[in-house]
């Protein structure tokens, strides 16, 4: 509604409702009543200052980042292998190292932005990874140590009692008062 179009209803001119905007002047009683009943609002809510909200924050796309970020460490590590392929030197193996360096990344993206259930699947991942790499490591050296890879299932194992301890026991003093009642 136009300053004329309220100025038109009220019988008033549209300099005075512009005066009533800026708070330059106040109406009456009887016409701060006719603009509760015209907006729908309490004469109360009329004569209270509101302060404006806040700029709204912009939300971010959290699956966006994470992508990007996963996209740059593989063309960094990209850019890595074509310079050494160009210096005459081939290791293929620096893809395994943007694995880990991603889960590195996904495990601390799924801890800040509090989506902690995240967590496991990422540390999991980590560790097999890393594991992996350490075989193929020494598989390019030329020793076959399939044993290493045995090493993974009591390593989940360990991961996976790790996120079934109470984080609360080791951080909040729970264990503190527990001793001081055992003495």
């Amino acid at each position: 509604m136009t300053q004329l179009e309220l100025g038109t209803v009220l019988n008033y001119s549209d300099k005075a409702v512009s005066k009533w905007e800026r708070g330059e002047a106040i109406p009456d009683a009887y016409v701060l009543l006719q603009l509760s009943e015209i907006f729908g609002v309490s004469v109360d809510y009329l004569l209270k200052e509101h302060v404006k909200p806040p700029p709204a924050v912009t939300k971010i796309n959290h699956t966006s980042v994470v992508l990007l970020t996963v996209i740059a460490v593989f063309t960094l590590f990209s850019v890595a292998f074509l310079i050494m392929h160009l210096a005459g030197f081939t290791y293929p193996l620096i893809y395994c190292y943007a694995v880990i360096v991603t889960f590195i990344i996904l495990t601390v993206f799924s801890s800040v932005w509090a989506k902690r259930k995240y967590n496991f699947p990422a540390i999991s991942a980590l560790v097999i990874s890393i594991i992996v790499t350490l075989y193929l490591i020494f598989l390019s050296a030329g020793y076959n140590f399939w044993q290493l890879l045995l090493l993974i299932i009591p390593a989940e194992a360990i991961v996976a009692l790790c996120f079934k301890v109470k984080v609360s026991y080791f951080f909040t003093g729970e264990r503190k008062r527990k001793k001081s009642d055992q003495q």
